[in-house]
């Protein structure tokens, strides 16, 4: 993977949700990887993202992130194409 791949989907979700104190968001992003589209954490070089299946297309990517973190869930999911 390099370090200047383009990001295809992104958004952030809040995490330690009960330190009400220190709430952080974390930004998950979609990247091509060969021939697979691969959800990583913090840009190009994170983690892959484990609670998000690899997706076949763009499409099934947003609605896999819907469906995990959904809109008004303690995750409170961040972007402008998650809401739609």
């Amino acid at each position: 993977m390099r370090k200047n791949a383009k990001t295809l989907l992104k958004f952030s979700i809040l995490v330690d949700y009960e330190d009400r104190h220190a709430p952080e968001r974390v930004c998950i992003c979609l990247y091509r990887e060969d021939a697979a589209l691969v959800w990583r954490l913090h840009g190009p070089l994170g983690d892959e993202c484990e609670t998000l299946p690899r997706p076949s297309s763009v499409a099934q990517a947003k609605d896999d992130a819907r469906l995990v973190y959904k809109v008004g869930s303690v995750w409170s999911p961040r972007s402008a194409w998650h809401a739609a």
